[in-house]
């Protein structure tokens, strides 16, 4: 009887050690969606294409990433882009996508941690805009950037506003001028 005892004793610590290896080696997918609205008059413009990344330095890329950067590249039709994640082990990742002017920018958090049966699990908390604010869906909005510009374009980038606030200036010290001048002819015609 000690001997089947010690037999089950062996299997009860020995149970929970094999269980937590078959949990070891194995991968939880998250997977994120993001939305673009166009509104600009070229938004029919099929070949219109808008640039997307995804940055991060130390978490989990998808395949096909270089330099911890991701790229993704929608149509002007195109409305949603999934993103597919892979995980190995727990941890809080963190993610930055961004349209390409940099205008739009969301951080992306991603949990995993283990369930009650020793699963991994992931969860994506809710995106953080430019502003700090907390959203539901990531969607960026894309406003007249294929407009061509009505400026001319010219060899001269001189900054203009210099040469405004030095014209200014100029004027400012020409009504002093003339108002003290006018004070010193007053003076001179009252004291004769």
């Amino acid at each position: 009887m000690k001997k089947k005892q010690l037999v089950i004793l062996v299997l009860f610590l020995f149970i929970p050690l094999v269980c937590k290896d078959a949990y070891a080696h194995q991968t939880v997918q998250v997977h994120l969606t993001f939305y673009q609205k166009v509104s600009s008059p070229y938004a029919s413009i099929p070949q219109a294409t808008y640039q997307y990344k995804l940055q991060s330095q130390d978490a989990p890329m998808p395949i096909g990433t270089s330099d911890g950067e991701m790229t993704y590249i929608m149509h002007a039709l195109d409305h949603k882009q999934n993103i597919n994640l892979s995980y190995s082990k727990p941890g809080l990742y963190h993610y930055y996508l961004s349209n390409e002017q940099g205008q739009q920018r969301y951080h992306i958090r991603i949990l995993v941690d283990y369930d009650q049966q020793g699963r991994l699990q992931g969860h994506a908390l809710l995106p953080v805009n430019r502003n700090g604010y907390k959203e539901e869906d990531m969607v960026f909005h894309i406003n007249n950037q294929h407009r061509q510009s009505k400026q001319v374009k010219t060899e001269d980038n001189t900054p203009i506003i210099i040469w405004v606030m030095v014209m200014v200036f100029a004027f400012v010290m020409m009504a002093c001028l003339i108002v003290l001048s006018m004070r010193r002819d007053d003076d001179y015609y009252e004291n004769q």
